[in-house]
């Protein structure tokens, strides 16, 4: 059994999992099964080789319970079908191995069916931003971007700590020169500025303005994301979701961090937003 660690950051939603206590992460109480999937994946990682195996299959048959059984509404069963679709690439992160290929193509995936499952469906009220959320995801994993670029979801403790200025929907990994991961959060919003967080925070409204104004709304690139997922796509709907997601990475690189913060986690744009 992992040795306690860095206890007291089980709730902090801006340190990484590689870095909690795996122990104490996955006693953490939880009542409902996604949520305890979540803190077993983080514990996960956490642990490393030293039973993330166990850990992770456990977090996999709770998120799947979750899913097929309890028989949740739409705006639930979109973030549960999100976390599936990342386990492969959990899974590379608590083995201490780099991102899989494999593991990014099935991500995008099954993002995709996600995608598409928000297209069949009337959507419940307060679901399109976890829409905008998972097209941020899938813009992240296609093939054009460079696999640093890859961004992973936020689990519940990062997306609902105490610290709401710092929460945040989906993340990117760096590593610093002795090889230990660093995390770029990001909080997506549809519309709208970064007041009120101390983090990056991309308007999808603004981002993607150049495609919205030539007649390419965010319906039709879900659309686009879904289809391409699925195979079903052309050179020129690839060439618009090309252009989609350099938008959205230009935009992450205007925000650096704050210098004269003692933690390293604060950021700011380099122009206003």
């Amino acid at each position: 059994m992992p040795v306690h660690r860095n206890c007291e950051n089980i709730n902090l939603p801006l340190d990484l999992a590689e870095y909690l206590c795996p122990t104490c992460t996955s006693e953490k109480a939880a009542r409902k099964p996604a949520a305890r999937a979540w803190n077993l994946i983080e514990a996960a990682i956490a642990a490393g080789d030293q039973g993330s195996q166990q850990l992770l299959e456990e977090a996999t048959r709770l998120n799947q319970l979750s899913i097929s059984h309890l028989r949740p509404s739409l705006y639930s069963l979109i973030p549960r079908n999100m976390t599936t679709a990342f386990l492969p690439a959990f899974a590379d992160r608590a083995g201490r191995v780099p991102l899989r290929e494999k593991s990014r193509q099935s991500a995008r995936r099954r993002l995709g069916q996600v995608l598409m499952m928000s297209m069949k469906n009337d959507l419940p009220p307060g679901s399109i931003g976890r829409i905008g959320e998972a097209l941020s995801l899938y813009l992240h994993a296609r093939p054009s971007v460079p696999l640093e670029d890859f961004a992973y979801p936020a689990s519940i403790r990062e997306d609902n700590g105490p610290i709401t200025s710092r929460n945040h929907d989906m993340y990117t990994l760096s590593y610093d020169e002795a090889g230990e991961p660093e995390k770029f959060p990001v909080q997506i919003k549809l519309h709208g500025g970064s007041s009120g967080y101390d983090i990056p925070v991309i308007s999808l409204g603004k981002v993607l303005k150049p495609l919205t104004d030539t007649g390419y709304p965010l319906t039709r690139l879900v659309r686009l994301a879904a289809n391409e997922a699925a195979g079903n796509y052309d050179s020129r709907q690839e060439t618009v979701l090309d252009i989609a997601g350099l938008c959205l990475l230009q935009a992450e690189q205007q925000w650096d961090k704050v210098e004269n913060d003692p933690g390293g986690k604060l950021y700011m744009p380099v122009s206003p937003q």
